[in-house]
């Protein structure tokens, strides 16, 4: 799974941290990463593939290039 381009799975805000253990069990190999805050989210937008966000916040889907799928 390493040249699995959706190995990492981005969240935001920090309710991921909450599903860590049931998204490790459902997805065996894949990588989440949590952004906490609305500066981890605009640093990070831009290499995000998958994202899980229930209120991502505004003014960087510009950078967001590489994103695949939106999960709201």
């Amino acid at each position: 799974m390493a040249d699995d381009p959706l190995r990492v799975i981005h969240a935001f805000p920090g309710f991921g941290e909450a599903l860590r253990d049931d998204f490790s069990r459902a997805f065996p190999g894949r990588e989440l990463v949590v952004w906490s805050d609305g500066d981890e989210f605009a640093r990070g937008i831009a290499e995000a593939q998958v994202l899980l966000a229930l209120h991502p916040p505004r003014g960087h889907w510009g950078r967001a290039r590489r994103l695949r799928l939106i999960q709201i």
